[in-house]
Protein backbone atom coordinates (compact mmCIF):
# COMPACT_ATOMS: atom_id res chain seq x y z
CA UNK A 1 0.00 0.00 0.00
CA UNK A 2 1.47 3.55 -0.65
CA UNK A 3 1.11 5.96 1.77
CA UNK A 4 -1.22 8.46 0.44
CA UNK A 5 -3.57 6.80 -1.12
CA UNK A 6 -5.33 9.92 -2.94
CA UNK A 7 -1.65 9.88 -5.01
CA UNK A 8 -3.23 6.56 -6.43
CA UNK A 9 -4.65 7.07 -9.61
CA UNK A 10 -6.73 5.09 -11.99
CA UNK A 11 -3.89 4.55 -14.38
CA UNK A 12 -1.74 3.52 -11.92
CA UNK A 13 -4.61 1.11 -11.04
CA UNK A 14 -4.99 -0.35 -14.58
CA UNK A 15 -0.82 -0.19 -15.13
CA UNK A 16 -0.76 -2.57 -12.21
CA UNK A 17 -3.44 -5.02 -13.38
CA UNK A 18 -2.87 -4.41 -16.86
CA UNK A 19 -5.73 -3.02 -18.19
CA UNK A 20 -7.52 -0.08 -19.07
CA UNK A 21 -8.32 3.04 -17.38
CA UNK A 22 -11.87 2.92 -18.66
CA UNK A 23 -11.90 -0.79 -17.92
CA UNK A 24 -10.73 0.62 -13.77
CA UNK A 25 -13.61 2.97 -13.71
CA UNK A 26 -16.22 0.25 -15.03
CA UNK A 27 -15.12 -1.93 -12.18
CA UNK A 28 -15.33 0.83 -9.25
CA UNK A 29 -18.32 2.17 -10.46
CA UNK A 30 -19.75 -1.44 -10.38
CA UNK A 31 -20.96 -1.48 -14.06
CA UNK A 32 -21.08 -4.49 -16.45
CA UNK A 33 -19.15 -5.26 -19.29
CA UNK A 34 -16.01 -6.65 -17.54
CA UNK A 35 -14.68 -10.12 -17.58
CA UNK A 36 -14.05 -11.64 -14.10
CA UNK A 37 -10.59 -12.11 -14.61
CA UNK A 38 -10.51 -8.56 -15.51
CA UNK A 39 -12.18 -7.54 -12.45
CA UNK A 40 -9.99 -9.54 -10.06
CA UNK A 41 -6.99 -8.22 -11.44
CA UNK A 42 -8.33 -4.39 -10.82
CA UNK A 43 -9.50 -5.57 -7.13
CA UNK A 44 -6.50 -6.77 -6.39
CA UNK A 45 -4.50 -3.58 -7.33
CA UNK A 46 -6.66 -1.80 -5.51
CA UNK A 47 -6.15 -3.56 -2.49
CA UNK A 48 -2.41 -3.56 -3.00
CA UNK A 49 -1.71 0.48 -4.17
CA UNK A 50 -4.93 1.45 -1.07
CA UNK A 51 -7.03 3.52 -3.87
CA UNK A 52 -10.28 5.10 -2.61
CA UNK A 53 -11.67 6.80 -5.66
CA UNK A 54 -12.39 10.25 -4.71
CA UNK A 55 -16.55 9.89 -4.54
CA UNK A 56 -16.11 6.74 -2.16
CA UNK A 57 -13.70 8.35 0.12
CA UNK A 58 -16.44 11.05 0.35
CA UNK A 59 -18.97 8.35 1.26
CA UNK A 60 -16.48 6.62 3.99
CA UNK A 61 -16.24 10.11 5.53
CA UNK A 62 -19.79 10.99 5.09
CA UNK A 63 -21.36 7.63 5.10
CA UNK A 64 -23.77 8.16 2.54
CA UNK A 65 -24.12 6.75 -1.17
CA UNK A 66 -22.29 9.11 -3.98
CA UNK A 67 -25.58 10.94 -5.19
CA UNK A 68 -26.15 12.05 -8.57
CA UNK A 69 -28.46 15.17 -9.39
CA UNK A 70 -30.66 15.40 -12.18
CA UNK A 71 -31.44 19.29 -12.25
CA UNK A 72 -34.15 20.93 -14.55
CA UNK A 73 -34.44 24.72 -14.61
CA UNK A 74 -37.82 24.62 -15.44
CA UNK A 75 -41.14 25.62 -13.95
CA UNK A 76 -43.38 22.41 -12.47
CA UNK A 77 -45.92 22.85 -15.17
CA UNK A 78 -43.44 22.18 -17.22
CA UNK A 79 -41.78 19.44 -16.39
CA UNK A 80 -44.55 17.63 -15.67
CA UNK A 81 -46.25 18.29 -18.89
CA UNK A 82 -43.52 17.45 -21.78
CA UNK A 83 -43.68 14.45 -22.26
CA UNK A 84 -40.23 14.60 -23.24
CA UNK A 85 -38.29 14.81 -19.94
CA UNK A 86 -40.31 12.17 -18.44
CA UNK A 87 -38.28 9.67 -21.32
CA UNK A 88 -35.19 11.39 -20.28
CA UNK A 89 -35.53 10.87 -16.81
CA UNK A 90 -36.59 6.98 -17.40
CA UNK A 91 -33.38 6.46 -19.46
CA UNK A 92 -31.17 7.87 -16.74
CA UNK A 93 -32.66 5.58 -13.48
CA UNK A 94 -32.65 2.69 -16.09
CA UNK A 95 -28.83 2.80 -16.23
CA UNK A 96 -28.19 4.05 -12.76
CA UNK A 97 -30.12 1.12 -11.07
CA UNK A 98 -27.42 -0.64 -12.16
CA UNK A 99 -25.06 1.09 -10.40
CA UNK A 100 -24.17 2.19 -6.59
CA UNK A 101 -25.14 5.71 -7.26
CA UNK A 102 -28.29 7.36 -5.98
CA UNK A 103 -30.24 9.58 -8.06
CA UNK A 104 -31.82 12.75 -7.08
CA UNK A 105 -34.20 15.08 -9.34
CA UNK A 106 -34.44 18.60 -8.42
CA UNK A 107 -37.09 21.19 -10.52
CA UNK A 108 -36.46 24.48 -9.80
CA UNK A 109 -37.97 27.75 -11.33
CA UNK A 110 -35.94 30.87 -12.35
CA UNK A 111 -37.37 32.44 -9.06
CA UNK A 112 -35.37 29.58 -7.04
CA UNK A 113 -32.60 29.10 -9.08
CA UNK A 114 -29.66 30.73 -7.74
CA UNK A 115 -30.75 29.03 -4.14
CA UNK A 116 -30.46 25.64 -5.66
CA UNK A 117 -26.95 26.30 -7.49
CA UNK A 118 -25.53 27.31 -4.09
CA UNK A 119 -27.07 24.30 -2.40
CA UNK A 120 -25.38 22.27 -4.97
CA UNK A 121 -21.99 24.28 -4.77
CA UNK A 122 -21.91 22.86 -1.52
CA UNK A 123 -21.12 19.77 -1.96
CA UNK A 124 -24.46 18.12 -1.72
CA UNK A 125 -23.92 16.21 -4.85
CA UNK A 126 -21.49 14.32 -6.47
CA UNK A 127 -22.36 15.18 -10.51
CA UNK A 128 -24.87 16.76 -11.98
CA UNK A 129 -26.91 16.44 -14.89
CA UNK A 130 -28.47 19.15 -16.40
CA UNK A 131 -31.65 19.23 -18.78
CA UNK A 132 -33.22 22.16 -20.73
CA UNK A 133 -30.10 24.75 -20.38
CA UNK A 134 -30.97 28.41 -21.47
CA UNK A 135 -28.48 31.20 -22.01
CA UNK A 136 -28.95 32.57 -18.59
CA UNK A 137 -27.85 30.01 -16.59
CA UNK A 138 -24.34 30.80 -16.83
CA UNK A 139 -23.82 29.80 -13.47
CA UNK A 140 -24.46 25.87 -14.02
CA UNK A 141 -21.19 26.37 -15.83
CA UNK A 142 -19.41 27.80 -12.58
CA UNK A 143 -20.16 24.39 -10.87
CA UNK A 144 -17.96 22.70 -13.63
CA UNK A 145 -15.27 23.28 -11.32
CA UNK A 146 -16.61 21.82 -8.70
CA UNK A 147 -18.48 19.37 -9.73
CA UNK A 148 -18.70 16.93 -12.47
CA UNK A 149 -21.74 18.03 -15.06
CA UNK A 150 -22.87 16.49 -17.87
CA UNK A 151 -25.51 18.50 -20.06
CA UNK A 152 -28.80 17.17 -22.29
CA UNK A 153 -28.33 19.31 -24.96
CA UNK A 154 -24.88 21.16 -26.14
CA UNK A 155 -24.47 24.38 -23.85
CA UNK A 156 -24.58 27.37 -26.28
CA UNK A 157 -20.91 28.44 -25.55
CA UNK A 158 -18.18 26.41 -26.21
CA UNK A 159 -18.81 23.22 -26.20
CA UNK A 160 -15.79 22.25 -26.67
CA UNK A 161 -14.98 22.19 -23.04
CA UNK A 162 -18.51 20.74 -21.53
CA UNK A 163 -19.63 17.18 -21.79
CA UNK A 164 -22.62 16.64 -23.00
CA UNK A 165 -25.79 14.43 -25.53
CA UNK A 166 -27.76 15.80 -28.11
CA UNK A 167 -30.05 15.03 -30.58
CA UNK A 168 -29.09 16.33 -34.34
CA UNK A 169 -31.53 19.07 -34.30
CA UNK A 170 -30.59 20.80 -37.22
CA UNK A 171 -30.03 17.75 -39.32
CA UNK A 172 -33.90 16.66 -37.97
CA UNK A 173 -35.69 19.94 -38.64
CA UNK A 174 -33.93 19.40 -42.52
CA UNK A 175 -35.95 16.38 -42.25
CA UNK A 176 -38.92 17.90 -41.45
CA UNK A 177 -39.18 20.28 -43.82
CA UNK A 178 -37.41 18.81 -46.49
CA UNK A 179 -40.79 16.24 -46.09
CA UNK A 180 -43.03 19.32 -46.66
CA UNK A 181 -41.18 20.35 -49.79
CA UNK A 182 -41.38 17.08 -51.24
CA UNK A 183 -45.51 17.00 -50.48
CA UNK A 184 -45.37 20.19 -52.64
CA UNK A 185 -46.14 22.80 -50.29
CA UNK A 186 -45.49 26.03 -51.36
CA UNK A 187 -45.12 28.40 -48.33
CA UNK A 188 -44.21 26.76 -45.38
CA UNK A 189 -44.84 28.37 -41.87
CA UNK A 190 -42.23 27.92 -38.34
CA UNK A 191 -43.11 27.77 -34.86
CA UNK A 192 -40.01 28.20 -33.02
CA UNK A 193 -38.57 26.98 -29.50
CA UNK A 194 -36.65 29.37 -27.19
CA UNK A 195 -34.03 31.22 -28.86
CA UNK A 196 -32.37 31.10 -25.79
CA UNK A 197 -31.49 27.48 -25.66
CA UNK A 198 -29.14 25.41 -28.35
CA UNK A 199 -31.79 23.15 -29.43
CA UNK A 200 -34.31 25.91 -30.69
CA UNK A 201 -32.00 27.85 -32.52
CA UNK A 202 -30.73 24.94 -34.16
CA UNK A 203 -34.54 23.82 -35.15
CA UNK A 204 -34.43 27.47 -36.90
CA UNK A 205 -31.47 27.10 -38.34
CA UNK A 206 -32.50 23.69 -40.22
CA UNK A 207 -35.49 25.17 -41.46
CA UNK A 208 -34.16 28.24 -42.70
CA UNK A 209 -31.72 25.73 -44.57
CA UNK A 210 -34.40 23.98 -46.00
CA UNK A 211 -36.84 26.75 -47.30
CA UNK A 212 -34.16 29.42 -48.27
CA UNK A 213 -32.73 26.71 -50.86
CA UNK A 214 -36.30 25.47 -51.92
CA UNK A 215 -38.03 29.11 -51.79
CA UNK A 216 -40.79 28.08 -49.72
CA UNK A 217 -40.06 30.30 -46.78
CA UNK A 218 -42.80 31.32 -44.87
CA UNK A 219 -44.20 33.25 -41.72
CA UNK A 220 -42.61 32.51 -38.44
CA UNK A 221 -43.53 33.00 -34.94
CA UNK A 222 -42.12 32.07 -31.71
CA UNK A 223 -42.76 29.53 -28.63
CA UNK A 224 -41.21 28.15 -26.29
CA UNK A 225 -42.06 24.63 -26.21
CA UNK A 226 -45.03 25.01 -23.95
CA UNK A 227 -48.67 23.36 -25.63
CA UNK A 228 -50.05 26.94 -24.67
CA UNK A 229 -46.95 28.81 -26.78
CA UNK A 230 -48.16 26.69 -30.01
CA UNK A 231 -51.66 27.69 -29.57
CA UNK A 232 -51.29 31.42 -29.66
CA UNK A 233 -48.09 31.01 -32.16
CA UNK A 234 -51.06 29.57 -34.70
CA UNK A 235 -53.60 32.71 -34.02
CA UNK A 236 -50.74 34.29 -34.84
CA UNK A 237 -50.01 32.74 -37.99
CA UNK A 238 -53.60 32.78 -38.84
CA UNK A 239 -54.16 36.29 -37.82
CA UNK A 240 -51.41 37.32 -40.53
CA UNK A 241 -53.27 36.56 -43.36
CA UNK A 242 -49.93 35.23 -45.22
CA UNK A 243 -50.68 32.13 -46.71
CA UNK A 244 -49.17 28.70 -45.65
CA UNK A 245 -49.95 25.28 -46.51
CA UNK A 246 -46.88 23.36 -44.46
CA UNK A 247 -46.41 23.93 -40.89
CA UNK A 248 -42.72 23.26 -39.30
CA UNK A 249 -43.31 22.95 -35.49
CA UNK A 250 -39.95 23.02 -33.15
CA UNK A 251 -41.69 20.33 -30.86
CA UNK A 252 -44.72 18.20 -30.45
CA UNK A 253 -46.87 19.34 -27.56
CA UNK A 254 -46.78 22.75 -29.76
CA UNK A 255 -48.10 21.16 -33.03
CA UNK A 256 -50.37 19.78 -30.80
CA UNK A 257 -51.96 22.86 -29.83
CA UNK A 258 -51.29 23.99 -33.36
CA UNK A 259 -53.37 21.30 -35.04
CA UNK A 260 -56.11 22.04 -32.37
CA UNK A 261 -56.17 25.91 -33.65
CA UNK A 262 -55.93 25.12 -37.15
CA UNK A 263 -58.90 22.31 -37.41
CA UNK A 264 -60.94 24.87 -35.04
CA UNK A 265 -60.01 27.61 -37.88
CA UNK A 266 -61.70 25.29 -40.00
CA UNK A 267 -57.93 24.35 -41.89
CA UNK A 268 -58.32 20.57 -43.28
CA UNK A 269 -55.01 18.72 -42.21
CA UNK A 270 -53.07 18.13 -44.22
CA UNK A 271 -54.93 18.86 -47.16
CA UNK A 272 -55.01 22.54 -46.37
CA UNK A 273 -52.11 22.57 -44.20
CA UNK A 274 -49.41 19.67 -43.50
CA UNK A 275 -47.48 20.14 -40.18
CA UNK A 276 -45.02 18.37 -39.12
CA UNK A 277 -43.68 18.05 -35.07
CA UNK A 278 -40.46 17.08 -33.09
CA UNK A 279 -39.57 14.79 -30.46
CA UNK A 280 -42.02 11.41 -31.37
CA UNK A 281 -43.35 11.89 -27.85
CA UNK A 282 -46.82 10.96 -26.40
CA UNK A 283 -48.20 13.88 -27.69
CA UNK A 284 -48.01 12.96 -30.86
CA UNK A 285 -50.41 9.97 -30.48
CA UNK A 286 -52.16 11.58 -27.76
CA UNK A 287 -55.14 12.44 -30.11
CA UNK A 288 -56.11 12.36 -33.83
CA UNK A 289 -55.25 13.47 -36.48
CA UNK A 290 -52.08 11.22 -35.40
CA UNK A 291 -48.74 14.07 -36.03
CA UNK A 292 -45.81 13.42 -38.15
CA UNK A 293 -43.11 14.07 -36.21
CA UNK A 294 -38.98 14.15 -36.21
CA UNK A 295 -38.05 11.08 -33.87
CA UNK A 296 -34.94 11.62 -31.11
CA UNK A 297 -34.38 9.17 -28.80
CA UNK A 298 -34.83 10.77 -25.42
CA UNK A 299 -34.58 7.34 -23.31
CA UNK A 300 -31.45 6.97 -24.92
CA UNK A 301 -30.51 10.53 -24.27
CA UNK A 302 -30.93 10.11 -20.61
CA UNK A 303 -29.07 6.41 -20.41
CA UNK A 304 -26.02 8.31 -21.98
CA UNK A 305 -26.05 11.17 -19.51
CA UNK A 306 -25.74 8.90 -16.85
CA UNK A 307 -23.25 6.68 -18.50
CA UNK A 308 -21.22 9.72 -18.83
CA UNK A 309 -21.66 11.14 -15.28
CA UNK A 310 -20.72 7.89 -13.85
CA UNK A 311 -17.67 7.88 -15.58
CA UNK A 312 -16.82 11.13 -14.70
CA UNK A 313 -17.15 10.25 -11.02
CA UNK A 314 -14.76 7.26 -11.49
CA UNK A 315 -12.29 9.74 -12.96
CA UNK A 316 -13.08 10.41 -15.94
CA UNK A 317 -12.06 14.22 -16.90
CA UNK A 318 -11.49 14.50 -20.99
CA UNK A 319 -14.75 16.18 -21.96
CA UNK A 320 -17.18 13.76 -24.67
CA UNK A 321 -19.96 15.30 -26.62
CA UNK A 322 -22.13 12.47 -28.23
CA UNK A 323 -24.72 13.77 -30.77
CA UNK A 324 -27.66 11.33 -31.58
CA UNK A 325 -29.42 10.79 -35.05
CA UNK A 326 -32.63 11.85 -35.63
CA UNK A 327 -35.55 10.20 -37.53
CA UNK A 328 -38.75 11.17 -39.70
CA UNK A 329 -41.87 9.09 -38.43
CA UNK A 330 -44.98 9.46 -40.94
CA UNK A 331 -48.38 9.72 -39.93
CA UNK A 332 -51.51 12.10 -40.57
CA UNK A 333 -50.71 15.31 -40.39
CA UNK A 334 -48.49 15.26 -43.48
Amino acid sequence: MTDDPKAVTLESVGKLAGVSRSTVSRVINGLPGVSERAEQAVQDAINQLGYIPNNMARGLATRRAAVVTALIPEKMDRFFGDPFFGSVISGIEDYMSETPLVLNLMVTSEKAFQKTLAFLAGGQSDGILVLSHHTSHEMVEALERRVPVVYGGRPLRDPTHATYVDADNRDGARKAVQHLVDRKCQRIAMITGPDDMPSGKERLWGFMDVTEESGTLGPIENGDYSAQSGANAARRLLAKHEPFDGLFVANDLMARAAVDILLASGKRIPDDVAVVGFDDSKAAVSSEPLLTTVRQDSWKQGWLMAQLITEMIGGATEPRSIQLPTSLVVRETA
